[in-house]
Protein backbone atom coordinates (compact mmCIF):
# COMPACT_ATOMS: atom_id res chain seq x y z
CA UNK A 1 0.00 0.00 0.00
CA UNK A 2 1.10 3.52 -0.75
CA UNK A 3 2.21 5.64 2.18
CA UNK A 4 -0.20 8.35 3.26
CA UNK A 5 1.16 11.90 3.17
CA UNK A 6 1.05 13.99 6.37
CA UNK A 7 -1.59 16.69 6.82
CA UNK A 8 -0.49 19.50 4.50
CA UNK A 9 -2.03 22.44 2.74
CA UNK A 10 -3.38 21.43 -0.72
CA UNK A 11 -0.99 23.76 -2.54
CA UNK A 12 1.94 22.54 -0.45
CA UNK A 13 1.12 18.88 -1.14
CA UNK A 14 1.08 19.42 -4.89
CA UNK A 15 4.36 21.32 -4.70
CA UNK A 16 5.92 18.46 -2.72
CA UNK A 17 4.89 15.95 -5.39
CA UNK A 18 6.25 18.22 -8.11
CA UNK A 19 9.63 18.96 -6.49
CA UNK A 20 10.47 15.74 -4.68
CA UNK A 21 11.27 14.69 -1.13
CA UNK A 22 14.02 17.29 -0.56
CA UNK A 23 11.53 20.18 -0.74
CA UNK A 24 10.88 22.04 2.52
CA UNK A 25 7.26 21.61 3.60
CA UNK A 26 5.41 24.83 4.27
CA UNK A 27 2.99 24.86 7.20
CA UNK A 28 -0.71 25.67 7.00
CA UNK A 29 -0.23 28.82 9.10
CA UNK A 30 2.36 30.13 6.67
CA UNK A 31 0.05 29.44 3.71
CA UNK A 32 -2.91 31.14 5.39
CA UNK A 33 -0.85 34.22 6.29
CA UNK A 34 0.61 34.36 2.76
CA UNK A 35 -2.80 34.17 1.05
CA UNK A 36 -4.35 36.75 3.41
CA UNK A 37 -1.49 39.27 3.15
CA UNK A 38 -1.13 38.96 -0.63
CA UNK A 39 -4.91 39.34 -1.02
CA UNK A 40 -4.80 42.62 0.96
CA UNK A 41 -1.79 43.78 -1.05
CA UNK A 42 -3.37 43.03 -4.44
CA UNK A 43 -6.60 44.82 -3.47
CA UNK A 44 -4.81 48.18 -3.99
CA UNK A 45 -3.23 48.08 -7.49
CA UNK A 46 -1.82 51.64 -7.35
CA UNK A 47 1.49 50.84 -5.69
CA UNK A 48 5.05 51.49 -6.75
CA UNK A 49 7.95 49.06 -7.02
CA UNK A 50 9.41 50.26 -3.74
CA UNK A 51 6.19 49.55 -1.85
CA UNK A 52 5.97 46.15 -3.54
CA UNK A 53 9.53 45.28 -2.43
CA UNK A 54 8.86 46.46 1.15
CA UNK A 55 5.70 44.33 1.23
CA UNK A 56 7.67 41.20 0.27
CA UNK A 57 10.33 42.00 2.89
CA UNK A 58 7.68 42.28 5.61
CA UNK A 59 5.93 39.13 4.39
CA UNK A 60 9.22 37.22 4.44
CA UNK A 61 9.84 38.26 8.05
CA UNK A 62 6.31 37.21 9.07
CA UNK A 63 6.49 33.83 7.35
CA UNK A 64 9.98 33.09 8.66
CA UNK A 65 8.74 33.99 12.15
CA UNK A 66 6.08 31.26 11.82
CA UNK A 67 8.69 28.77 10.60
CA UNK A 68 10.53 26.53 10.18
CA UNK A 69 10.96 26.41 7.24
CA UNK A 70 12.62 29.77 6.51
CA UNK A 71 13.14 31.12 3.01
CA UNK A 72 14.24 34.25 1.20
CA UNK A 73 12.04 36.46 -1.01
CA UNK A 74 12.67 34.56 -4.26
CA UNK A 75 11.83 31.21 -2.65
CA UNK A 76 8.59 32.58 -1.16
CA UNK A 77 7.66 33.96 -4.58
CA UNK A 78 8.21 30.49 -6.08
CA UNK A 79 5.92 29.01 -3.41
CA UNK A 80 3.23 31.57 -4.29
CA UNK A 81 3.60 30.80 -8.02
CA UNK A 82 3.24 27.06 -7.34
CA UNK A 83 0.10 27.73 -5.28
CA UNK A 84 -1.43 29.81 -8.09
CA UNK A 85 -0.50 27.16 -10.68
CA UNK A 86 -2.17 24.37 -8.69
CA UNK A 87 -5.30 26.49 -8.16
CA UNK A 88 -5.59 27.16 -11.91
CA UNK A 89 -5.08 23.46 -12.61
CA UNK A 90 -7.97 22.56 -10.29
CA UNK A 91 -10.20 25.18 -11.95
CA UNK A 92 -9.44 23.77 -15.40
CA UNK A 93 -10.18 20.28 -14.12
CA UNK A 94 -13.56 21.41 -12.77
CA UNK A 95 -14.37 23.01 -16.13
CA UNK A 96 -13.49 19.78 -17.92
CA UNK A 97 -15.76 17.83 -15.55
CA UNK A 98 -18.72 20.18 -16.13
CA UNK A 99 -18.51 19.90 -19.95
CA UNK A 100 -21.12 17.58 -21.55
CA UNK A 101 -19.63 14.32 -22.81
CA UNK A 102 -20.49 12.54 -26.05
CA UNK A 103 -22.59 9.40 -25.81
CA UNK A 104 -20.85 6.21 -27.05
CA UNK A 105 -22.00 4.46 -30.22
CA UNK A 106 -24.45 1.54 -29.84
CA UNK A 107 -22.15 -1.14 -31.29
CA UNK A 108 -20.81 -4.37 -29.88
CA UNK A 109 -17.17 -3.42 -30.44
CA UNK A 110 -17.38 -0.26 -28.31
CA UNK A 111 -18.48 -1.88 -25.04
CA UNK A 112 -15.13 -1.09 -23.44
CA UNK A 113 -15.56 2.61 -24.24
CA UNK A 114 -18.64 2.94 -22.05
CA UNK A 115 -16.95 1.16 -19.15
CA UNK A 116 -13.93 3.46 -19.37
CA UNK A 117 -16.08 6.58 -19.35
CA UNK A 118 -18.11 5.34 -16.40
CA UNK A 119 -15.02 4.65 -14.35
CA UNK A 120 -13.64 8.07 -15.27
CA UNK A 121 -16.88 9.77 -14.20
CA UNK A 122 -16.83 7.88 -10.90
CA UNK A 123 -13.28 9.05 -10.28
CA UNK A 124 -14.27 12.64 -11.10
CA UNK A 125 -17.21 12.54 -8.65
CA UNK A 126 -14.99 11.13 -5.91
CA UNK A 127 -12.45 13.87 -6.57
CA UNK A 128 -15.13 16.58 -6.33
CA UNK A 129 -16.49 15.21 -3.04
CA UNK A 130 -13.06 14.89 -1.49
CA UNK A 131 -11.96 18.36 -2.66
CA UNK A 132 -15.14 19.93 -1.18
CA UNK A 133 -14.41 18.29 2.21
CA UNK A 134 -10.69 19.31 2.04
CA UNK A 135 -9.51 15.73 2.60
CA UNK A 136 -6.42 15.25 0.46
CA UNK A 137 -5.12 11.72 -0.10
CA UNK A 138 -2.57 10.18 -2.43
CA UNK A 139 -5.17 9.31 -5.08
CA UNK A 140 -6.59 12.83 -4.98
CA UNK A 141 -3.20 14.51 -5.18
CA UNK A 142 -2.30 12.49 -8.24
CA UNK A 143 -5.59 13.39 -9.97
CA UNK A 144 -4.27 16.79 -11.15
CA UNK A 145 -1.64 15.16 -13.35
CA UNK A 146 -3.19 11.74 -14.02
CA UNK A 147 -6.83 12.52 -14.90
CA UNK A 148 -6.01 14.72 -17.86
CA UNK A 149 -3.48 12.22 -19.24
CA UNK A 150 -5.96 9.35 -18.66
CA UNK A 151 -8.79 11.17 -20.50
CA UNK A 152 -6.48 12.05 -23.39
CA UNK A 153 -5.27 8.43 -23.56
CA UNK A 154 -8.83 7.01 -23.63
CA UNK A 155 -9.94 9.51 -26.26
CA UNK A 156 -6.96 8.67 -28.49
CA UNK A 157 -7.64 4.91 -28.13
CA UNK A 158 -11.30 5.37 -28.98
CA UNK A 159 -10.52 7.49 -32.05
CA UNK A 160 -8.01 4.85 -33.22
CA UNK A 161 -10.60 2.07 -32.75
CA UNK A 162 -13.23 4.03 -34.67
CA UNK A 163 -10.82 4.73 -37.53
CA UNK A 164 -9.89 1.02 -37.70
CA UNK A 165 -13.56 0.05 -37.78
CA UNK A 166 -14.29 2.50 -40.57
CA UNK A 167 -11.41 1.17 -42.66
CA UNK A 168 -12.46 -2.50 -42.27
CA UNK A 169 -15.25 -3.68 -44.63
CA UNK A 170 -18.46 -4.88 -42.93
CA UNK A 171 -20.32 -8.07 -43.96
CA UNK A 172 -23.61 -7.88 -45.82
CA UNK A 173 -25.68 -9.00 -42.83
CA UNK A 174 -24.47 -6.07 -40.73
CA UNK A 175 -24.87 -3.64 -43.62
CA UNK A 176 -28.57 -4.48 -43.88
CA UNK A 177 -29.12 -3.95 -40.14
CA UNK A 178 -27.32 -0.59 -39.92
CA UNK A 179 -29.60 2.47 -40.33
CA UNK A 180 -29.01 4.83 -43.20
CA UNK A 181 -27.15 8.06 -42.30
CA UNK A 182 -29.11 11.35 -42.46
CA UNK A 183 -28.73 13.56 -45.48
CA UNK A 184 -26.72 16.70 -44.82
CA UNK A 185 -27.12 19.61 -47.15
CA UNK A 186 -24.34 22.10 -47.55
CA UNK A 187 -25.39 25.78 -47.34
CA UNK A 188 -25.43 27.58 -50.68
CA UNK A 189 -22.17 29.40 -51.32
CA UNK A 190 -21.59 32.27 -53.71
CA UNK A 191 -18.61 31.96 -56.01
CA UNK A 192 -17.00 34.95 -57.64
CA UNK A 193 -14.27 35.20 -60.19
CA UNK A 194 -10.92 36.50 -59.13
CA UNK A 195 -10.98 39.41 -61.56
CA UNK A 196 -14.61 40.47 -60.99
CA UNK A 197 -16.05 41.89 -57.77
CA UNK A 198 -19.63 41.45 -56.46
CA UNK A 199 -21.87 44.35 -57.36
CA UNK A 200 -23.57 46.11 -54.48
CA UNK A 201 -26.88 48.01 -54.89
CA UNK A 202 -26.71 51.74 -55.37
CA UNK A 203 -26.50 53.73 -52.14
CA UNK A 204 -25.43 50.77 -50.02
CA UNK A 205 -21.98 49.84 -48.80
CA UNK A 206 -20.92 46.30 -47.94
CA UNK A 207 -20.83 45.87 -44.16
CA UNK A 208 -18.09 43.72 -42.70
CA UNK A 209 -18.70 42.29 -39.26
CA UNK A 210 -15.65 41.07 -37.42
CA UNK A 211 -16.26 38.67 -34.55
CA UNK A 212 -13.95 38.89 -31.54
CA UNK A 213 -11.54 35.98 -31.07
CA UNK A 214 -13.21 33.22 -29.06
CA UNK A 215 -11.39 30.72 -26.83
CA UNK A 216 -10.84 27.34 -28.48
CA UNK A 217 -10.97 24.03 -26.51
CA UNK A 218 -7.73 22.08 -26.28
CA UNK A 219 -7.73 18.69 -24.51
CA UNK A 220 -11.04 19.51 -22.77
CA UNK A 221 -9.57 22.76 -21.43
CA UNK A 222 -10.60 26.26 -22.49
CA UNK A 223 -7.72 28.60 -23.22
CA UNK A 224 -8.70 31.81 -21.46
CA UNK A 225 -7.36 35.27 -22.33
CA UNK A 226 -4.16 36.31 -20.54
CA UNK A 227 -4.76 38.25 -17.34
CA UNK A 228 -3.03 41.52 -16.69
CA UNK A 229 -0.69 41.54 -13.75
CA UNK A 230 -1.06 44.17 -11.02
CA UNK A 231 2.69 44.81 -10.97
CA UNK A 232 2.65 45.68 -14.67
CA UNK A 233 -0.18 48.17 -14.16
CA UNK A 234 1.69 49.73 -11.23
CA UNK A 235 4.85 49.98 -13.32
CA UNK A 236 2.95 51.64 -16.21
CA UNK A 237 1.29 54.05 -13.77
CA UNK A 238 4.70 55.02 -12.35
CA UNK A 239 6.05 55.63 -15.85
CA UNK A 240 3.06 57.87 -16.67
CA UNK A 241 3.56 59.87 -13.47
CA UNK A 242 7.26 60.33 -14.23
CA UNK A 243 6.48 61.48 -17.77
CA UNK A 244 3.92 63.96 -16.45
CA UNK A 245 6.47 65.40 -14.01
CA UNK A 246 9.06 65.70 -16.79
CA UNK A 247 6.58 67.49 -19.05
CA UNK A 248 5.60 69.93 -16.30
CA UNK A 249 9.27 70.67 -15.55
CA UNK A 250 10.01 71.20 -19.23
CA UNK A 251 7.11 73.63 -19.58
CA UNK A 252 8.34 75.59 -16.54
CA UNK A 253 11.84 75.69 -18.02
CA UNK A 254 10.53 76.94 -21.36
CA UNK A 255 8.52 79.66 -19.62
CA UNK A 256 11.62 80.76 -17.71
CA UNK A 257 13.70 80.81 -20.92
CA UNK A 258 11.06 82.90 -22.71
CA UNK A 259 10.99 85.36 -19.79
CA UNK A 260 14.80 85.65 -19.87
CA UNK A 261 14.72 86.28 -23.63
CA UNK A 262 12.12 89.05 -23.15
CA UNK A 263 14.31 90.67 -20.50
CA UNK A 264 17.31 90.51 -22.84
CA UNK A 265 15.31 92.17 -25.62
CA UNK A 266 14.28 94.97 -23.28
CA UNK A 267 17.90 95.48 -22.16
CA UNK A 268 19.09 95.61 -25.79
CA UNK A 269 16.43 98.20 -26.62
CA UNK A 270 17.52 100.32 -23.64
CA UNK A 271 21.17 100.01 -24.69
CA UNK A 272 20.36 101.14 -28.24
CA UNK A 273 18.44 104.15 -26.90
CA UNK A 274 21.39 105.08 -24.64
CA UNK A 275 23.82 104.85 -27.58
CA UNK A 276 21.59 107.12 -29.66
CA UNK A 277 21.51 109.67 -26.83
CA UNK A 278 25.30 109.45 -26.53
CA UNK A 279 25.73 110.15 -30.27
CA UNK A 280 23.46 113.21 -29.99
CA UNK A 281 25.52 114.47 -27.04
CA UNK A 282 28.77 113.95 -28.99
CA UNK A 283 27.39 115.92 -31.94
CA UNK A 284 26.38 118.77 -29.66
CA UNK A 285 29.83 118.72 -28.08
CA UNK A 286 31.45 118.90 -31.53
CA UNK A 287 29.28 121.90 -32.46
CA UNK A 288 30.25 123.59 -29.20
CA UNK A 289 33.95 122.98 -29.88
CA UNK A 290 33.62 124.54 -33.37
CA UNK A 291 31.89 127.57 -31.89
CA UNK A 292 34.61 127.84 -29.25
CA UNK A 293 37.37 127.75 -31.89
CA UNK A 294 35.64 130.50 -33.89
CA UNK A 295 35.39 132.66 -30.80
CA UNK A 296 39.06 132.13 -29.97
CA UNK A 297 40.11 133.00 -33.54
CA UNK A 298 38.08 136.19 -33.52
CA UNK A 299 39.55 137.13 -30.14
CA UNK A 300 43.08 136.62 -31.45
CA UNK A 301 42.34 138.80 -34.50
CA UNK A 302 40.95 141.53 -32.28
CA UNK A 303 44.07 141.53 -30.10
CA UNK A 304 46.28 141.79 -33.16
CA UNK A 305 44.31 144.78 -34.44
CA UNK A 306 44.60 146.66 -31.16
CA UNK A 307 48.37 146.27 -30.79
CA UNK A 308 50.37 149.64 -31.20
CA UNK A 309 51.94 150.42 -34.54
CA UNK A 310 55.25 151.53 -32.96
CA UNK A 311 56.09 148.06 -32.19
CA UNK A 312 55.70 147.32 -35.88
CA UNK A 313 58.03 150.16 -36.98
CA UNK A 314 60.61 149.22 -34.42
CA UNK A 315 60.54 145.78 -35.59
CA UNK A 316 61.03 146.98 -39.18
CA UNK A 317 64.11 149.11 -38.26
Amino acid sequence: MAKRLPSLHPCDAIVVLARGKAYKKTTNKQYNVMIREIGHHLSDPHKSKGEHFLFWCELRDKLNGLGPPTRNITEWKKVWNDCQRSRKRRELLRLSIKEPKQEPLDTDDNDGYGQDTMTLEDEMEEYQNESSQHSYTDAELNMDDSVTSFSIYTQSNNTNEQSNQENQPLPLSQLKELPLPPLYRCPPTLTYNVTTKPQTPHGQTPSQTQLPPQPRPFNNFVLSAPRTNASETNFNQDILNILKLQMSQQTKLLEHISQVSNNMNQLMERQVAAIERQTVAVRRQAIAMEHHTLVMNSFVDMIRDKMPKNSKTNSQK
